[in-house]
């Protein structure tokens, strides 16, 4: 189909001002064009801005999640060390009480070797005063045998003479 060529002459004044009015028109639409251009240009950068901050904030939690992880391991295996603790000292005062026990036994002990050692003091201090009895019986039975002895020699001495007297008595009684 072919156009026909109406064209029909418009007045160049009617034309200039229609151009005018058509290039401001279109001007403002490409200034409108280009604001959204712009403000299109100025979404896409703050898109990517918001994706790249996804990504970082999407590292950051897989950061966080891995240090959670780890938290969590150290805090089970903090736990466990915990109980181990608790359990240890379960046993050191079950050994401290049986230690305390076996204390109170010495030292029920002690006081019977205590009471027996007085006893036994007191039966040495007896023992001592008998021996003191004892030595001051023998000092004096060692002055009684000293004195039997003095006596002893002087019977002796006197025996002795009283030989000497029957001998001479006999010689005498023989020359008789």
């Amino acid at each position: 189909m072919q156009r026909k060529n109406n064209k029909k002459k418009i007045d160049p004044e009617l034309y200039n001002e229609i151009y005018s009015i058509v290039k401001l028109l279109v001007d403002a639409r490409l200034k409108e064009v280009k604001g959204e251009k712009d403000e299109l240009s100025e979404i896409k950068r703050i898109l990517f801005q918001i994706a790249e901050n996804q990504r970082k904030t999407e590292e950051n939690i897989r950061g966080l999640t891995e240090a959670q992880r780890k938290t969590e391991e150290r805090i089970n295996e903090l736990t466990e060390a915990q109980k181990r603790t608790e359990e240890r000292i379960n046993e050191l005062a079950e050994a401290q009480k049986r230690t305390e026990e076996r204390i109170n036994e010495l030292a029920k002990a002690q006081k019977r070797t205590e009471e027996r050692i007085n006893e036994l003091a007191e039966a040495q201090k007896r023992t001592e005063e008998r021996i003191n009895e004892l030595a001051e019986a023998q000092r004096k039975t060692e002055e009684r045998l000293n004195e039997l002895a003095e006596a002893q020699k002087r019977t002796e001495e006197r025996m002795a003479k009283f030989d000497e007297r029957i001998t001479s008595l006999e010689d005498a009684l023989k020359q008789l």
